[in-house]
């Protein structure tokens, strides 16, 4: 029988990444469902990865910093890991898009 801590604890996926590897976890339900329906501006996606990648830990911020290129595949990876649908990827990365000058 699974304890209420088995429940709880946060699914984690090693993904490669730029010749490395990176932790992400799957977004807790409620985080997940507040994604739903909302166009999300390139300030909340960068929050949405910060918060998935468990290893190396990032802020926003420091999100926001990382290369186009990189971003791009860590989105695919976390939404395709939270099954949110190719249309929400593609949407976050041509949002990502409209940040590059």
């Amino acid at each position: 029988m699974l304890t209420r801590d088995d429940l709880l604890k946060p699914k984690t996926k090693t993904v490669k990444v730029d010749g490395g590897e990176i932790v992400i976890r799957a977004l807790r339900a409620s985080e997940a469902m507040e994604l739903r329906g909302k166009d999300l501006g390139s300030a909340e996606i960068f929050g949405v990865i910060a918060s998935s990648i468990v290893e190396p830990k990032l802020t926003a911020e420091e999100a926001g910093q990382l290369s186009i290129a990189t971003m791009n595949k860590i989105v695919v990876a976390v939404f395709a890991f939270n099954k949110l649908g190719d249309e929400a990827a593609a949407e976050a990365q041509a949002e990502l898009k409209k940040t590059v000058p």
